[in-house]
């Protein structure tokens, strides 16, 4: 421990030096390792990504749900690597958008996804990144998902909005379509009387509805979805650039403005798009 403590040090002073403190913190996870990365806080949470291993990819995303849940705490957790162009691409990409940590791709020279990628960044090209780390809703904490053969579920908050994520277990105990039944209230914080208009990335918009009314959605295999449930103040909800992955992390700002004759609504926007 003592060994582990001097080297953290060391090597995050002269990260702190050299490389203006971006550290990135990979195969970190042992105690020592995080008790001591008090001027790092980006941590990989997960086994190592493997591309063509079918069944890998949602036992993957499962690592890092559950691990976020404690390391989430300390540091915001790196859900690892991801190939844009692939089969798994699409589900990874909803994974790293609610993971609320960085977002990279190993992808072969030639065989990138760009209209993928580009989704998840803003106009200047930073990315639209939710509140904090991700968390696993409640009903997924003493489940085993992949084998009892449901959907993963993990929330986040973005700007206003709470999400919610859902995502095929796989073939292994799944079936090929799953059909799932959701609630507002599964993202911690967000009342079953309230109103909220609901957004979802693969349907669109879903209606207004109470936190506690059920929303069914299907999952197809490698299929995964996230839900935006935008709180309505004053009839409005600014859900967002709507052709992003994460709608709600591009409104920097909403608000009415009142003059002698009219009132406006006003909302800025981190660039332009279908808003």
């Amino acid at each position: 421990g003592e060994a582990v403590e001097l080297w953290q040090r060391s090597l995050q002073d002269s990260v702190g030096r050299w490389m203006n403190g971006e550290l990135l913190n990979c195969m970190a996870m042992a105690m020592d390792e995080v008790y001591h990365a008090d001027r790092s806080n980006v941590c990989r949470s997960s086994d190592d990504y493997f591309p063509d291993r079918d069944a890998s990819h949602a036992h993957h995303l499962l690592l890092n749900i559950y691990n976020s849940l404690w390391l989430g705490e300390f540091e915001w957790a790196d859900w690892d690597m991801f190939h844009s162009d692939h089969p798994w691409g699409r589900y990874h990409a909803l994974a790293r958008v609610i993971s609320g940590g960085p977002v990279y791709v190993s992808d072969r020279p030639g065989d990138t996804d760009f209209a993928l990628l580009k989704q998840m960044v803003a106009a200047d090209g930073q990315l639209l990144r939710c509140n904090r780390p991700a968390r696993p809703t409640r009903e997924m904490l003493f489940r085993d998902a992949l084998a009892d053969g449901v959907a993963l579920r993990a929330f986040n908050d973005s700007g206003a909005a709470g999400i919610l994520g859902l995502f095929h277990p796989g073939l292994d105990q799944g079936k090929a379509r799953l059909c799932e039944r959701v609630t507002a209230t599964e993202i911690e914080g967000l009342e079953a009387d309230a109103r909220y208009v609901a957004f979802s990335t693969e349907e669109g918009f879903l209606g207004v509805v109470r936190g506690d009314q059920a929303i069914e959605t299907t999952l197809q295999s490698r299929g995964a979805v996230l839900l935006f449930f935008v709180p309505l103040e004053s009839a409005v909800a600014a859900v967002g650039l709507v052709d992003k992955l994460n709608p709600p992390a591009a409104v920097l700002g909403t608000g009415f403005e009142r003059g002698s004759d009219r009132t406006l609504w006003r909302a800025h926007l981190r660039g332009g798009g279908r808003f």
